[in-house]
């Protein structure tokens, strides 16, 4: 899931757990505002499975691990 959360990211992320009714694991988080979340789903838009949920495909991953270096 690619999005944006004005709130602390653990609750988001139990809400979001709560309604899909299975565990989901957080990658990564970044600072940003609506215009990155757009970029970000604009970049990724051939991995869009519906809404902001996204496949695990590699360039994805490849974008998650960049920031987990920087």
């Amino acid at each position: 899931k690619i999005g944006i959360t004005s709130g602390r990211v653990e609750k988001r992320l139990a809400t979001v757990q709560t309604s899909r009714g299975h565990k989901i694991t957080l990658l990564a988080t970044i600072p940003g505002t609506t215009k990155l979340e757009r970029a970000l789903h604009d970049r990724f838009f051939e991995h869009r499975l519906k809404g902001e949920w996204f496949r695990p495909h590699p360039d994805i991953l490849a974008f998650i691990e960049q920031l987990k270096i920087t």
